[in-house]
Parts: structure tokens; sequence; C-alpha cells
């Protein structure tokens, strides 16, 4: 199975790399839950792939929060947040795996309860994804640095085609403009 994802990840790279916007970037793997993670199910929907590691993951980024906050209930949007192998001994992957987990489990049941203090549907939350790439393959695919210090964003449009590239925090709020633009494109 590993050699076959292996397999799959080298030729989603190619194709990446030869991209010339009629074939979109193709992975799949696990996500940190060990369910099935297959980029193509979300087709249809505007993909933002969030890389970040270890080091920025446990101090929590405000801008993540809110962006995650203002389209949390729009079911155009799937988040996916990749982790980097940085700040990560390969004997701690296991820990750092619970600990993640348990974080994420604990800020969705809060943010649930939010949703439904606002008098929203919290079963209309669309959640981000959680993947580890501890070698580092994913951030190859798409041309990320996996030593980035804070994180980088790569949009993908409906149909899968990469939508924008934007490396580092100060890249930011160009990345957003571009979201913005593929979800009003959406609206048409």
């Amino acid at each position: 199975m590993k050699i076959f994802q292996l397999l799959i990840l080298c030729i989603a790279a190619l194709l990446f790399t030869a991209n010339t916007g009629n074939t979109p970037p193709e992975f799949v793997t696990e996500d940190i839950h060990g369910s099935p993670f297959n980029l193509s199910d979300y087709r249809g929907r505007v993909v933002v792939l969030f890389f970040t590691n270890k080091k920025y993951a446990t101090r929590k980024s405000p801008k993540y929060s809110d962006v995650h906050e203002s389209y949390a209930l729009n079911n155009n949007l799937q988040p996916v947040v990749i982790f980097s192998s940085k700040g990560v001994p390969k004997i701690g992957r296991r820990t750092f795996r619970k600990k993640l987990i348990t974080r994420i489990h604990t800020g969705e049941q809060e943010f649930r309860e939010k949703v439904k203090q606002d008098g929203k549907d919290p079963s209309k939350i669309v959640f981000p994804r959680y993947l580890t790439d501890w070698k580092s393959s994913l951030h190859d695919i798409f041309g990320m640095d996996p030593k980035e210090e804070k994180f980088s964003i790569v949009l993908l449009d409906p149909k899968g085609n990469p939508a924008g590239r934007f490396p580092g925090e100060e890249s930011y709020d160009a990345a957003i403009q571009r979201l913005e633009a593929l979800l009003k494109s959406m609206k048409r």
C-alpha cells in the first residue's frame, strides 16, 4: 500500500509540475485520524491547502482562526492543513499526532458550541482536514518549503486546478484576495 501511495504522489508531482491548467494535481493519503484522504473528493469546492509546521501550529494564529470562523459555514470551501516534519523528531511523531488530535477535537467542540449559541446549525460546519507530511512529498508536489518558519498557502479552483501559490506569511493577504475571487466566481 505504501508503494502505491508513493507512486501516486510521484505521478501527482509530475502532473503538477507540468500542469497546463488542464490536469489538476492529485494525491491519496490518510489524514491524522487514519481516515482515507483523496484530493479529488473535493472537486466542486475551492480547496485551501495550508502548509505549516509544529512550531507554528503550537501557537494559535489569529489570522487563521479568523479565516476559519468566517468561512466555516461555506460548503464551497474545503480547508486542508498539512503539517511538515519540521520540529518533530521521528521518535516524537506519534505523540505529536495524539496531542494534535486532542487539540483539534477540543477546538472543534468549542466551535460547534459557539455556532450553536449564534443560532446557526453546527452540522453545516466545514472543518479542515489535517494531514501530516513526514516525508515532505506533499510539500514537493506543490513546491512548498517544509522548513518555512510560519505557513504557506496553495489554492485549488473547483476543478482542482492550481489557482494560486502563496509562500510565506507575507503572502497571506494576497491569498485571501484570490480566495475571495474564487468563491465569488462560484456564485455566478
